[in-house]
Parts: structure tokens; C-alpha cells; sequence
């Protein structure tokens, strides 16, 4: 039997290479037709965005203390959600939206391009979905995890 899930995520390497070629092309635009150095300058909000995109990385660890995951460079710091402050689990089938959604929203999101997510709903009302590309082994450790604990799993196919 499993006792740990770890699962380290970031963007594919297609997905680097195509921000890659954006800079180069916007780069070329502003270099080549606007020929001014004010308006090459211009362009460093977007190489911070894309170089966001590509360091970007969420580590998701899950054993018996609880749920840790760290979604870097957005956040510097690791969540850690102990069992016994989890009141129910939902395990979800559809895709979650990328970035973390600001927590006057409803969930705090930390996903990256995920077809299945985690949602975790905890006793102070706080609620998390974290996204996963391996949504059987999340399931299989969830569920021996939240019953060892009494927590609630559902599994929902919207």
C-alpha cells in the first residue's frame, strides 16, 4: 500500500519553447519596426510574465500528517494542511483553471494545465483545489488517508 503522494509539476518543454519564440517575435517587432530604444523597454513586463510561466512549478506532497503543496515562484511559502483540520474532500474530473486565484474568490486554485483537482474544504471555511496529472494514485491516497482520519471523500464527474 501507498503511504505518500508526491507529485512535482511544471509547463512542457513545447509549451517553454513556444514562450521562447513569442519573446523572440516581439522582441524582433520592437527592434525592426519601432527602432527606438523607449519602446524596446516596452517589452520587459512581458519577458517577466513569460519567465514566470516557465519557472513556474507546484510540488503537491500528501502522507499521514496531511496535504502540503507550494506552487513557486508565485508563493514562497509551503501550505500545510493537517488531517484534522480537513472537514470534506472532493475529488473532481474536469479542468481546473491555471494560477492561484485570489482568496476573495471562492477556492484558492494552485494548478498547472490540470484535467483533475483536488478540492479540500476546511473546518474554518477556508477552500483549496489543488490540480493533478495523476488523479488515480491521488485518488487511492486520498481515500485511505481520509478514512483512516473520518474525513468525506466524494468523487464528482463535472
Amino acid at each position: 500500500m501507498v503511504s505518500t503522494f508526491t507529485e512535482n509539476q511544471s509547463y512542457s518543454l513545447l509549451f517553454d519553447v513556444l514562450v521562447v519564440i513569442a519573446l523572440v517575435g516581439v522582441f524582433a517587432f520592437f527592434w525592426r519596426y519601432l527602432k527606438k530604444r523607449v519602446y524596446m523597454w516596452s517589452g520587459l513586463p512581458l519577458v517577466a510574465v513569460c519567465l514566470l510561466f516557465i519557472t513556474e512549478k507546484l510540488e503537491t506532497n500528501i502522507n499521514e500528517k496531511g496535504i502540503t503543496f507550494e506552487m513557486f515562484p508565485i508563493e514562497q511559502s509551503t501550505t500545510q494542511i493537517e488531517w484534522h483540520d480537513i472537514e470534506h474532500l472532493e475529488l473532481h474530473n474536469h479542468i481546473v483553471y491555471n494560477r492561484r486565484i485570489s482568496s476573495s474568490f471562492k477556492y484558492d486554485v494552485y494548478s498547472i494545465f490540470d484535467e483533475c483537482g483536488l478540492y479540500i474544504y476546511l473546518k474554518n471555511g477556508k477552500k483549496y483545489i489543488i490540480g493533478t496529472k495523476k488523479p488515480d494514485e491521488l485518488r487511492d491516497i486520498v481515500t485511505t488517508f481520509a478514512v483512516q482520519n473520518r474525513i468525506r471523500v466524494s468523487k464528482q464527474n463535472s
